[in-house]
């Protein structure tokens, strides 16, 4: 289930949408304030993450949506808007 209470199926798409909208629901919930007053493009720190918050979001969105992400993925990507571009963007070929 999502931090909304969505199920989430391997058939459900993993969109920037959805993971947008599932870090409003998740930080709405740890900083008791609603979904709407989360801003996808504020720096994840300005919004109350710490590293520790950083560490379960990882966890959560593995949980929540199956996607894989390491904290350095989401340091890289530091807004929601950012983490959820990296997930739902194709994978770099290794070289």
């Amino acid at each position: 289930m999502t931090a909304a209470g969505e199920v989430m199926t391997e058939t459900t798409p993993l969109t920037q949408e959805r993971i947008v909208r599932w870090f409003a629901d998740f930080l709405a919930e740890i900083l008791d304030t609603s979904p709407e007053a989360i801003d996808p493009t504020a720096p994840l720190d300005q919004l109350g993450a710490d590293s520790a918050t950083v560490l379960v979001i990882c966890a959560r969105l593995r949980e929540d949506l199956g996607a894989r992400v390491r904290p350095k993925d989401v340091l890289q990507h530091f807004t929601a808007e950012g983490v959820a571009r990296y997930l739902a963007g194709p994978v770099p070929a290794k070289g």
